[in-house]
């Protein structure tokens, strides 16, 4: 049962983004790749891995 929700919950979510980003009339994401990420940003997405890898608390981007 539990992978069963887990499957539909993956499917909801993708399912979610295709129809925002057809509804933004599906706009070329290649120029995506090339986006270069701040010092920070990076520091920030190496502190999420390494917690992840090492099975610590994951917490999320603070809103600004």
């Amino acid at each position: 049962m539990i992978e069963r929700r887990m499957r539909q919950a993956i499917f909801s979510t993708a399912s979610f983004w295709y129809t925002a980003w057809v509804n933004a009339g599906q706009p070329d994401l290649k120029n995506l790749v090339k986006q270069k990420f701040s010092a920070e940003a990076l520091k920030e997405f190496e502190e999420l891995n390494n917690g992840w890898k090492n099975g610590g608390k994951m917490i999320g981007k603070e809103e600004e």
